[in-house]
């Protein structure tokens, strides 16, 4: 437990996300950054280098897609990334302070689907 990681500027997060997560047009809704039509002001994310995106997408319901997003997003706009393993995901950590609906859509113009969400996912 001892090993606390530092999310640096380089790394890349995977976030769960859900097929209406995405806009028509196929691009990342601020939603998948929200709980309860909210801003998350603790988002959970996995850290990429410590974990395969086959991984991440095995912890949540079937057909959930995966976003990817650099971790200098959140962190070129104040907030923090920090490790916080759990004891089934050594790569979870918590993005720290979302606020505004505005942080959400800024999150979510520089996030990328990786895996497109299925339909039959709730």
């Amino acid at each position: 437990m001892g090993d606390q990681i530092v999310v640096t500027r380089e790394d890349h997060l995977f976030r769960r996300i859900l097929h209406f997560h995405i806009k028509k047009d196929g691009s990342i809704s601020s939603s998948a950054f929200m709980n309860r039509k909210k801003p998350d002001p603790e988002l959970s994310v996995d850290l990429a280098r410590l974990t395969t995106s086959e991984e991440t997408l095995g912890r949540g319901l079937p057909g959930m897609g995966l976003a990817e997003l650099a971790a200098r997003a959140p962190l070129d706009m104040g907030l923090r990334v920090i490790h916080k393993p759990e004891p089934d995901n050594r790569a979870h950590c918590l993005v720290m302070g979302l606020a505004t609906k505005e942080q959400c859509r800024e999150l979510a113009s520089q996030a990328k689907v990786r895996v497109p969400p299925h339909h039959s996912a709730v």
